[in-house]
């Protein structure tokens, strides 16, 4: 599996460079998913729904609330 973002910067800016005060937010997750071996268009249905149901997946479809704590 390969994960790709695209965070909402202008256009030839490198990432690297950014203000770390401003609020960068990414804009574009891709998940590519490669699956092996023989199978059937089945069986590929099966596990490309399977991959839909992991957690990370959902959490980051449906979103969540990050809280800050500060440790000692």
């Amino acid at each position: 599996m390969t994960l790709t973002f695209k965070a909402n910067l202008p256009p030839g800016q490198d990432p690297l460079a950014i203000d770390r005060t401003r609020k960068l937010r990414i804009a574009k997750i891709r998940r590519e998913i490669g699956l092996i071996g023989n199978l059937t268009e089945q069986e590929k249905a099966a596990l490309m729904e399977e991959a839909a149901c992991c957690p990370v997946h959902n959490t980051l479809r449906q979103g969540m609330k990050i809280e800050d704590a500060e440790v000692a």
